[in-house]
Order: C-alpha cells, then structure tokens, then sequence
C-alpha cells in the first residue's frame, strides 16, 4: 500500500477504537475489532490488502492437550509451578482462578501490551465462558492464544 493509504487507514481505525474505549466497550473486543476492521476499512479505501496469516491450528491444539495433560497427570502440580500460572478472575461476582500455560500468558503480554491489559483480556474472557465448559481454563486458554495469534501475525496496529 502507498503511504497516503497507511496515513488514511490507520487514521480512520484510530478513529474508530478511541470512539470505542470513550464508550466503555471492554479491552477483548476492542482488539477483535481493531484486527478485523483494519482490513475493512483498506478495502472501503480500494488499498490493496495483504492475505492474513492463518492461525496455526497444531500449535493450538497442542498446547491445550498439554494443559488438559498437565491437569490430570501424577505430579501435576509440580510440573504446573514451572509452566502454568493461577490467575484470579471473577465469574458471577465470585473469585476464582483459572491456570493458563506460561507461554501463552506470554504471548498475550505482548499482543495486549502488557501484563494489566492481559488480565483485563483473561477477566473479560472468563465472564463470557459458558457455564456448562467442562474445563474453564483450558477453555480461557485456547480464545487466549487466538486473540494473541491475531494480535502477533503482523496485523496489530502501529505504534
């Protein structure tokens, strides 16, 4: 894309997400947004978009077979201290914890900029799982390493 068409969109999606954060739409789907609309907006303007990134679907898969591994394995809990992290959330006014590998928390650091904007992520997907998820981390995990996918596959927004 030409420069002027960089300038443009990212002046219109600027736009777009402060107008968003003034409203009090939560940090999970202000980053959904940003990803998506972004691409929208170069088609509206005729800039010629690059193909996305597909997520890597065996690296997904892998991970939360590690977690539910991980989970119901002899010994797990030692195990777990090294690669896996408790992290407190609130679901239905209640406090609990959710364990979530450290990598993935990682990466989600990253792609959220930083540990606050990450647990605001992890609250907010927490609150929108379904009551009937047999396993609530693992479940938190898996839309956690997408967004985090979608935020690290050169489709973030520019600083």
């Amino acid at each position: 894309m030409s420069g002027a068409s960089e300038d443009q969109i990212d002046a219109i999606v600027g736009a777009a997400l402060k107008a968003m954060v003034e409203s009090g739409v939560g940090h999970a789907r202000v980053g959904a947004f940003a990803s998506s609309f972004r691409d929208e907006v170069a088609g509206i303007l005729g800039a010629k978009q690059a193909k996305p990134a597909e997520p890597d679907l065996l690296q997904m898969v892998t991970q939360a077979v590690r977690l539910a591994m991980a989970d119901s394995a002899p010994g797990a809990s030692a195990r777990k201290s090294q690669t896996a992290e408790r992290i407190h959330v609130y679901v239905g006014g209640k406090r609990t914890s959710v364990t979530l590998l450290a990598e993935g928390l990682r990466k989600l650091d990253e792609a959220a900029g930083g540990r606050k904007a990450a647990k605001a992520i992890i609250q907010e997907l927490a609150a929108s799982a379904p009551a009937d998820a047999d396993n609530r981390s693992a479940w938190i995990q898996e839309r956690m390493l997408a967004f985090a996918g979608t935020k690290t596959d050169g489709r973030s927004a520019r600083h």
